[in-house]
């Protein structure tokens, strides 16, 4: 579940470049004959690429600049559909803890490192989402559709200042919804084989958003292979 926002890159590292998290997601599909609806059941994990602790000449970088979220992750959803109709809700919960970074802000000699949230011993709240898209149509082969994905992070993020407490703190604005309008492909190439997009821009987004998944558009493409 990807947070999506306004994109900042201040620090001297150059370009910020996040990889595609890692996914393992196994699906169960439901629908009796005679019915329009279809439901299906999503049961997953996401696996870190990275601890999550990158660093530059000796200095912890902070998370917009990690290529990973360091965490593993459970994954659970369901989907109903119909012919034009698809409606999901899913949550993503850490099961791993905290991860390894140790970014503060204060250690860096560069006034615009206060731009980004602390995120030492990072602990990242769950999310939950609701979608809703509606096929675009293009026929059986070739599909489009577009909706809106809601995702609310359950609870503050929180960081550990060893300055100030070795207690965790809570990150202020990290809780709270993003709203994103979405944008699907999907070329049917055989009966279990299909290659596709999705895309993403946020209308709303939190305040603050210490886990770095800050974006002005996603775009990412897509192969499924169907059992």
């Amino acid at each position: 579940m990807v947070d999506t926002g306004p994109t900042h890159s201040k620090l001297g590292f150059g370009r910020s470049w996040q990889s595609q998290r890692s996914r393992r997601h196994f699906h169960f599909r439901n629908a009796s004959p005679g019915r329009q609806w279809q439901t299906s059941i999503t049961l997953g994990a996401k696996l870190p690429l990275s601890s999550g602790n990158l660093e530059t000449g000796g200095n912890p970088l902070p998370m917009q600049y990690q290529s990973s979220l360091g965490t593993a992750d459970l994954i659970t959803g369901i989907t109903v559909t119909d012919h034009t109709w698809q409606f999901s809700a899913g949550w993503q919960q850490p099961l791993s803890g905290s991860n390894r970074n140790q970014f503060l802000p204060q250690f860096w000699n560069d006034p615009e490192a206060a731009d980004y949230p602390p995120s030492n011993d990072f602990d990242r709240s769950a999310d939950v989402l609701v979608r809703a898209s509606y096929l675009l149509g293009a026929g059986r082969k070739l599909t489009f559709s577009g909706g809106l994905l809601a995702i609310y992070h359950l609870s503050e993020d929180t960081y550990v200042d060893p300055g100030i407490t070795n207690d965790p703190i809570s990150i202020t604005g990290s809780k709270g919804l993003t709203l994103n309008a979405t944008l699907t492909g999907n070329w049917n190439i055989a009966a279990n084989f299909a290659i596709g997009f999705s895309a993403g821009a946020p209308l709303v987004f939190r305040d603050v958003r210490p886990d770095g998944l800050t974006r002005s558009i996603v775009f990412a493409p897509e192969v499924n292979w169907r059992f």
